[in-house]
């Protein structure tokens, strides 16, 4: 990727850092419009990731090979190095990957990941157990309830990085252990803690609403969602439709709440909340809370009416949550 300047297939770099023969990490921006995705790599593996157009960052391909990328396009010459002996892991569910099979086909083997359905050979989700298919064999991993992270979109995580450590020789009571043991990072449907029986999330990096729907979506049990803050002004039909299915309750903050408020009313959502600040936004869902609830903060808005980062603002929840009595 770094080798070819800065400008690949009409993106160009934003980003670049790493060491020559270690790990590499290029960020590529469209040219024109939204969008874009991100590659890292050593001498060994290529993780190459889509950027949706509202930034949310999700599982797109994911291939090990040996030897290094020397070029990569969006789309097509990203699979030029790779040969039969090589595999590429591609995600079924993804818009994206019929064409992309299509061309990588003609250069290497073609793996594929689903969370929604069966695969011939490459990774999925089997009602609740992360199953593996390589050459025949099937292993199953392991369930994902015995797994920290939750939703979707990490089991797609999980499933992908299963496959490229099992590809790459790791032994599978390794992986499956590695599975159990990590955790959410800060900010990304992170844990907080557990209150009468009622559960607190902070998902504090969902600064858009293409991640915001990953967090209220993420759990099998009512949802009481804390949304809200610095407007960017994104279409909301689509996310409110979502906020309508996955919650009973909606609790509003920030600059965005006004135009929020008139989008979930228009969506006929009925059960919504208006507060000022995030001590009071905690105390509400408390309030409304009743066992076996979720309350989380999932803002699908920035954070700058009323904090420095997104951080701080995850900072602030976690705080007031864990004062809680």
């Amino acid at each position: 990727v770094l080798a070819q300047g800065s400008h690949l297939g009409g993106y160009d770099a934003v980003s670049r850092m790493g060491d020559p023969g270690l790990l590499h990490c290029a960020v590529f921006r469209r040219g024109e419009g939204h969008g874009g995705f991100f590659a890292i790599h050593d001498q060994d593996g290529l993780l190459f990731t889509a950027v949706a157009e509202s930034n949310l960052a999700y599982a797109l391909a994911q291939g090990f090979f040996g030897g290094m990328v020397s070029e990569a396009r969006y789309g097509a010459d990203i699979f030029e190095n790779m040969d039969d002996s090589d595999c590429l892991l591609l995600n079924d569910d993804d818009a994206y990957t019929p064409a992309l099979k299509k061309k990588a086909e003609t250069h290497t083997h073609v793996c594929l990941l689903s969370t929604s359905h069966k695969v011939e050979e490459g990774a999925f989700l089997d009602g609740d157990t992360l199953v593996l298919r390589r050459k025949g064999k099937e292993i199953r991993l392991c369930s994902v309830k015995e797994l920290k992270l939750k939703g979707m979109q990490n089991y797609e995580d999980v499933l992908a990085a299963s496959f490229l450590a099992y590809e790459g020789g790791v032994p599978v009571d390794v992986i499956v252990s590695a599975m159990k043991d990590f955790s959410s990072l800060p900010n990304r449907i992170e844990y907080v803690r557990t209150l009468h029986d009622v559960e607190y999330y902070n998902d504090s990096k969902a600064t858009n609403t293409d991640a915001a729907i990953k967090g209220m979506s993420a759990f099998n049990k009512p949802v009481i969602l804390i949304a809200g803050g610095y407007d960017k002004g994104t279409p909301l039909e689509d996310f409110m439709k979502d906020v309508k299915k996955h919650t009973k309750h909606l609790i509003l903050l920030g600059a965005a709440a006004d135009r929020f408020e008139k989008a979930a009313r228009a969506a006929g959502v009925s059960s919504i909340y208006r507060v000022s600040s995030m001590k009071e936004a905690v105390l509400k869902g408390q309030q409304l809370a009743e066992a076996g609830d979720i309350v989380i903060l999932s803002p699908a808005c920035s954070s700058f009416d009323m904090y420095h980062n997104m951080e701080e603002r995850g900072m602030d929840f976690k705080r007031i949550v864990k004062s809680l009595t």
